[in-house]
């Protein structure tokens, strides 16, 4: 995974083609649409050389680049099991375990490597040292997906903090990852009112720690058509607000970040890239109802032409101190 923003790296990782400098190349390979036009023309003038080469012996469905305790670099690789391999190829390890890993280093605050990983309704602790599994937590509902968000939030407790809200599901909460010993919940319940979505419909459902006041840490959690803030420590929901885009409750599934605005206040950027896209901000108010700052609706997908949103940034791209978005859209 690159540590740069991608405003600063525009890299294409896996395209070993000097046509990315022909203006006349339909260049298809990143051109969903196929409309024939991107704006990518990265200078190249020469193929890139090939540095390394790791025979793996499968297919390969996802890599992500780590950094280990004792500062070597790595590899997470999924290839029918997730695997750590070692820049030479050599595998220090192999894990059968569910779901995708969600970080990776010292979660115990102990000095050690661990992979926390989250599929579906369970979240899996793994020896980042030797592949081993420690601990697994599966949710009572075994429809829901888990998304989670990993922070060292509360610092007068040791280990690290990770907030759990499962997707299509009414309940979460936070652990703690202490030094020793298993993983303890500091609290979990309800997170959404009661008769609310009945049906589960939390499309684009996620979780993010807020530690822009660090000695008020908060979990702020985007679901369908609402935003709502908890008291990282205690659970009490602090703020929310429910809202509509373009005339109608809308589906979230998209990214999400945390910014600021020109005063410096608190917001949070939307965008949504499927079913129904849309993109909108949030001034939130960690005490208090928020409010929707702005928002643009383009359309439904299943609707013959439909429209196609995808976020490029989120983040403060000139370095203002203001969080901007950079998004493109095919809107007829």
């Amino acid at each position: 995974m690159p540590t740069s923003p991608r405003t600063v790296h525009a890299l294409m990782p896996g395209v070993r083609s000097a046509e990315l400098w022909n203006p006349n190349w339909p260049r298809t390979l990143h051109d969903r649409q196929i409309t024939g036009f991107s704006p990518l023309t990265l200078g190249m003038i020469e193929a890139p050389a090939v540095w390394a080469t790791i025979s793996l012996g499968g297919d390969v469905n996802a890599m992500r680049s780590v950094t280990c305790a004792d500062g070597s670099n790595a590899l997470l690789v999924d290839d029918v099991g997730w695997h750590l391999v070692d820049l030479d190829g050599t595998t220090r390890w192999t894990a059968r375990v569910t779901g995708a890993p969600v970080f990776f280093g010292d979660l115990h605050g102990n000095g050690r490597d661990y992979v926390l990983f989250a599929g579906g309704a369970s979240l899996s602790l793994i020896d980042g040292e030797t592949g081993e599994t420690l601990w697994v937590h599966t949710d009572s509902v075994d429809t829901v997906q888990m998304r989670v968000d990993v922070a060292d939030a509360l610092p007068e407790i040791l280990g690290m903090e990770v907030a759990v809200f499962p997707q299509y599901g009414g309940e979460g909460g936070v652990l703690n990852f202490p030094p020793d010993g298993e993983p303890v919940f500091l609290w979990w319940g309800s997170v959404v009112d009661e008769g609310e979505w009945p049906e589960r419909a939390d499309h684009g459902c996620d979780v993010r720690f807020d530690l822009s006041d660090p000695a008020n840490p908060l979990v702020w959690n985007v679901r369908h058509h609402r935003c709502r803030g908890f008291d990282a420590r205690s659970g009490v929901r602090v703020s929310q607000v429910l809202y509509e885009i373009g005339g109608g409750q809308r589906r979230n599934y998209g990214p999400w970040a945390l910014g600021q605005d020109a005063g410096g206040q608190l917001l949070l950027v939307v965008v949504g890239e499927q079913v129904q896209t849309h993109i909108h901000g949030i001034h939130l108010n960690r005490n208090g109802s928020s409010q929707l700052a702005w928002q643009h609706y383009y359309g439904e997908v299943y609707v013959v032409p439909g429209v196609v949103v995808d976020a490029v940034a989120m983040e403060d791209v000139d370095g203002d101190g203001i969080t901007e978005v950079v998004y493109n859209v095919r809107d007829p």
